[in-house]
């Protein structure tokens, strides 16, 4: 199952997300596209 399959019961609109390298700028662009806000963690949090 995916958030396409689960339609209405899930609404993404928030993404939580570090600061690591892996994830390219374009990766925000595609999430802002689809309606999903990206909030990056703070520096150096511990988890």
């Amino acid at each position: 199952m995916d958030l396409e399959d689960a339609g209405s019961l899930a609404q993404v609109r928030f993404l939580i997300r570090d600061r690591d390298g892996k994830y390219p700028a374009r990766i925000n662009e595609i999430l802002g596209d689809a309606g999903i806000a990206t909030i990056l963690t703070g520096v150096r949090v511990p988890v």
